[in-house]
Formats: C-alpha cells, structure tokens, sequence
C-alpha cells in the first residue's frame, strides 16, 4: 500500500450508503437510479446529490423510491449494483486525479466467515475507475479492500477515535472497560446483527442475524396508522417506507395541510418488537444477563433505544454517538491502525 493513499471506512447498508474519511462523512439512502429518459435532465438540479456518469450511463443517488443492491443475497457483493453504489460514494470525495484508495468494509454476520464473498467483493471493486461527477471526470485506484466484521467495527469506535490532524488513533475508554464482554446488537434497515465481543478473548464470541429490521417495525407502524387513521390514506402519502420511517423519529406525519402526532402508535409497536426480540435472542442462546453493556448500534439503534432499555435492564444499555455511521467510523479508524506501516 503507498503511503499516499486514502483510507476510508464505507458501510453499504440495505438502507444507507455510509462513508467515513478525514473530511465530512457521507451519510445517503443506498438508492440509484439510472435516468433513461432525457426530459427528467431539466430536473436533475432539485437533487440534493451529484449526478453520475459511468459506463456511458446516467445515475442519480439518495433518492428514497427507488431501489438500491441492499438484501441477504451471497451474490450481492459481486454485482455491478453494489460496485456502482462504492463508486458513486468513493468519487464525492476524491479531489486528484489517479488517487489511490484503501477501503475498509464489512459483512453482515452471515456472511463475514465465507472466503467467496470476501473475495467477489475484493474482485468487485479493485483496480483503476471513471466515474464522471456532475459532468466533472474522476479517477482513482481502489488500492485493496480489507473486510471487517461489523461488529468488530462498532466496538472500535466505541472505544477508540482517530485525530485526523494529529494523525494517531487514541483510546476513549478504560484498560478495564476493554477487558469486559458485551453484546453489540446493531439495528439495520433490512436485519440485525448480534456480536457478543469479548477483545480479551480475541473478539467476536457469538454472532447471530435477526432477519427482521427498521423496515419491519416501519411496516407495522404504518399498518397501525392506516388501520387507526384510515381518513389519511397515509398508503397514499407514503409510498416509501424509508421516508415513513424519518417521520415517524419525530413522532409526527407531515401530511402537508395537516400535522398529525403518532408518538403513542410508534411506542407502541416498538415497545411490542423490542419484547419480541428479547425472546428472539434467549432463543438464540443470547445469555443478555451475562454483558457488561448492552450497545445499540446501527441507523435503528437510536430510534430504538428507549424501548431496549426499557425491556433490557436500563443500566447495561447504551446507543451509540450517531449509530448511524458507528460500523464506517470504525472502518477508519481500524485502517488508521493497523495499515500505516
């Protein structure tokens, strides 16, 4: 690796395309669509992101109808929809021509063991790249990839940051506190992955994937809403669940001529997952009176915490500081680590 290479810490999510450098992180809805029709180009100015052109094509991002590579597929990492989405986010933030990038990234937990996706992922991305921003043509090298697991990534940033003006990685917490075992339950769009980490014992212990997410409990949420509130015909205002599930965080549908408050129906259906999932993961062999903390993580972590610490004991959990973007910063900062040699 040369030393002038840029390392980053991108997280392509089922719901969010997140990405974390020495400049202002990027944080979007995993979305891109290509723009086949030529009239939707006097439009592309009321984006709020770049447009792209790669392989002669047109794409917009960010967009929250549309659809993005997000799923549970082993081929997903090995598609041309997963190495757009990297492109697109790596190109916002490449500022010479031919720079060199080190990416670091991670899998769910039921993929983080398969030797074949890590390396369709590697094949995927690797090499030199064009990517044309707003009209402006970049290039860059995608140096190498290395893979973490996602939970290994969210316990680093826990516990350890990165100065990018003094240039060194330091430690938030404790001797102590790293020597203790804790569950790091991450809270996604699509699913939720379990880790129980234990760093004296050489990391991940126990790993687990719930196949319920944010877009589950978003779903339910709506059902209730409709079924309470059938005048608002909220089918009709939110065809999409991720711009649903921004409102509901704030406990308010914007319907425009009206502002209709829901907080009791959102506490309601995340009080009754929570109490589901609890279930889920004593079943599971989740021994959740066992951890020294219990660490929400993940873009739902923080819109589920009340609820967790409600059902779990109060004094073992905690959310993360911007869960959101907890796996990508710990990318970073594990590649600030160990890859400056």
């Amino acid at each position: 690796m040369s030393k002038d290479t840029t390392k980053i810490g991108l997280d392509i999510g089922n719901g969010f395309v997140k990405l974390v450098w020495d400049g202002e992180p990027l944080c979007y809805y995993n979305t891109v669509k290509e723009v086949t029709n030529e009239k939707l180009n006097n439009m592309l100015m009321y984006s709020p992101y770049p447009t792209f052109g790669y392989e002669g094509k047109k794409y917009q991002i960010g967009f929250p109808g549309t659809q993005g590579s997000g799923g549970i597929s082993t081929k997903r990492y090995g598609e041309p929809e997963f190495k757009r989405e990297a492109l697109f986010a790596i190109a916002q933030i490449v500022n010479e021509p031919n720079q060199q990038i080190t990416i670091i990234t991670g899998v769910p937990a039921y993929h983080i063991d398969s030797d074949y996706i890590i390396e369709e992922l590697k094949k995927n991305l690797q090499g030199k790249h064009e990517v044309y921003v707003d009209e402006r043509r970049v290039t860059f090298t995608i140096e190498s990839v290395h893979v973490l697991s996602q939970g290994i990534a969210a316990m680093i940033t826990r516990c350890f940051d990165w100065d990018p003006k003094r240039k060194e990685v330091y430690q938030l917490v404790s001797d102590e506190f790293l020597m203790k075992q804790y569950l790091i339950q991450e809270h996604g769009w699509g699913t939720t992955e379990m880790f129980v980490i234990d760093l004296s014992e050489g990391g991940v212990l126990m790993k687990d994937t719930n196949p319920t997410g944010m877009k589950d409990v978003t779903a339910i949420t709506k059902d209730l809403i409709s079924h309470k509130y059938p005048q608002l015909r909220i089918g009709d205002v939110y065809t999409s669940l991720y711009k649903l599930d921004a409102d509901l965080r704030t406990g308010v549908l914007d319907l425009g001529s009206r502002k209709v408050p829901v907080q009791d129906i959102v506490k309601q259906v995340q009080m009754q997952y929570a109490n589901e999932f609890k279930l889920w993961a004593r079943n599971s062999r989740f021994k959740l009176e066992n951890y020294y903390r219990i660490i929400l993580s993940g873009g739902g972590g923080s819109a589920l915490n009340a609820a967790f610490t409600e059902v779990y004991k109060p004094s073992v959990v905690e959310c993360m500081v911007d869960s959101q973007l907890a796996n990508a910063k710990g990318y970073k900062i594990w590649g600030e680590q160990n890859l400056n040699a």
